[in-house]
């Protein structure tokens, strides 16, 4: 970080603008798309310079903000970029306004604002029947991932500039902890939990648990037959998670599968696949590309200049996934947390979990925005 006495270079990109501004206020719906609308649409024909959006709202409609999202993401007719969207909540941000807020490009908190995540809801008019609820709790599962994969894909950069702003600090906090052989990325957990709040603490470790269950199952199933039918590889990983949780639960004489083991083992399996889907995801392959050199020490990159270029990149990017990878996954456990139950944050959690980039008011916490302009070349 930058001395609070140097002198600073103010960058647009990382700056509220009032004067190309829109407001969410009160609830997201059609009402409030028709209103923006216009003012979005001659703000971006004016110029490609970044959107600010103030946000105080508890939330709305999920297609009135994704149509809102959509808006703002408009190239024009000359197939610019979109214009960079700066998003400051200045009391409250929750549900759909949260998303709303972490969707920036570059996402600011007053200081005593509210922000809370939660997933999808459906609001029911009528009795339902049993086939109905099934339908629903699928509807509700789906939704969830893929808010929480949107969520992971656009703030994991914050995450990444966490980690890279914690790692000088590893060798400190193995000392201060008396572990000397803590990994990288224990060493950046732990420094995480101590700067939250008692909330923030239990959003954190529901995230660890969900990421240490990623690591059990994955043990418990083992290798796989080799099959080109997925019926076939879902078949044998649902009978290797039933055999792991009669393991697990063979001396509770009342657990049963009918007695609630079903849903654990449906659980399970969503959890395996979850984890399936994000060990190879391609944000890890984007943040090696982009962070390489702040991931690698002189040492490795010199020993990566040693080797035949045929074998350079390939073992440089296998490298760097084994550093990254624990980063990225932990990072998507997070988000699908936050789509369980009423997630309440105070900015500084938000800050300290990669949800936003800054809160104003707390000078003392490490923001892109502060090494752009005290660096602006």
């Amino acid at each position: 970080m930058a001395e609070k006495s140097a002198i600073l270079t103010p960058n647009i990109n990382f700056r509220a603008n009032p004067a190309r501004a829109i407001y969410i206020q009160g609830s997201i719906d059609q009402n409030l798309v028709n209103q923006i609308t216009p003012k979005i649409i001659e703000f971006q024909n004016q110029s490609r310079d970044p959107i600010t959006i103030y946000i105080d709202s508890l939330g709305g409609s999920i297609s009135s903000a994704e149509t809102i999202k959509r808006l703002l993401n408009a190239s024009d007719q000359d197939d610019h970029p979109p214009c960079r969207i700066i998003s400051v909540v200045t009391a409250r941000a929750a549900s759909a306004a949260a998303d709303l807020l972490s969707f920036g490009d570059y996402a600011i908190s007053y200081s005593e604002s509210f922000i809370l995540f939660h997933g999808t809801r459906h609001l029911l008019d009528d009795p339902v029947t049993v086939d109905d609820i099934a339908y629903i709790s699928s509807d509700l599962k789906s939704g969830n991932e893929r808010f929480a994969m949107e969520l992971a894909n656009h703030s994991i950069e914050r995450w990444v500039f966490r980690y890279l702003f914690i790692l000088p600090k590893f060798d400190e906090f193995k000392k201060e902890m008396g572990k000397p052989k803590s990994s990288d990325f224990e060493c950046f957990c732990g420094v995480i939990l101590s700067k939250l709040s008692e909330n923030g603490k239990k959003i954190f470790q529901k995230t660890f648990n969900r990421y240490s269950k990623y690591q059990q199952l994955l043990s418990a199933v083992g290798k796989l037959r080799i099959s080109k039918s997925l019926i076939n590889i879902e078949g044998q990983l649902l009978k290797k998670i039933i055999d792991f949780e009669i393991r697990k639960h063979r001396k509770e004489k009342n657990w049963t599968f009918s007695k609630g083991g079903i849903n654990q083992l449906v659980d399970d399996f969503y959890i395996l696949n979850e984890y399936v889907s994000i060990y190879n995801h391609k944000q890890i392959d984007d943040l090696c590309k982009r962070w390489d050199d702040f991931f690698l020490t002189r040492a490795d990159k010199k020993n990566f200049e040693s080797l035949p270029e045929k074998e350079k990149e390939e073992k440089k990017m296998n490298f760097l996934k084994e550093s990254i990878r624990p980063v990225w996954l932990f990072f998507a456990a997070l988000c699908h947390i936050l789509q369980e139950g009423e997630n309440e944050l105070i900015p500084k959690d938000a800050f300290w979990l990669g949800l936003i980039d800054e809160v104003i008011g707390e000078p003392d916490l490490p923001t892109l925005r502060i090494l752009v302009e005290s660096n602006p070349s």
